[in-house]
C-alpha cells in the first residue's frame, strides 16, 4: 500500500492505451481506474479489453481472469 499511486498508474495506463489500444493495455487502464475509484469507467475499459481479447483468441483461462476482474469492478472492488 505504501507504494501504490493510483493517479500515476492512471496517467501511465492512459498513455499506453493511446500508444497501442490492445487488450492488455485496456486491462491495465481498467485496473488503474478502479484503483482511483472510477468503477464505471473501469467496467467500460475492462469490457473493451475482454471483447478485444476474445476477438484475438486469447486462452480461456485468461478470459476467465478478465471476467473475474470485471465482476470485481461491478462490485466496487479494485484489482
Amino acid at each position: 500500500a505504501a507504494v501504490r499511486d493510483g493517479r500515476r498508474a492512471l496517467e501511465l495506463a492512459r498513455r499506453a492505451v493511446a500508444a497501442s489500444p490492445v487488450w492488455e493495455h485496456r486491462r491495465t487502464l481498467a485496473m488503474a481506474l478502479a484503483e482511483t475509484g472510477a468503477f464505471a469507467a473501469a467496467l467500460d475499459a475492462q469490457q473493451q479489453a475482454l471483447a478485444d481479447a476474445r476477438s484475438r483468441g486469447v486462452p480461456a483461462a485468461v478470459l476467465a481472469e478478465l471476467e473475474t476482474e470485471l465482476r470485481g469492478y461491478a462490485e466496487g472492488r479494485p484489482t
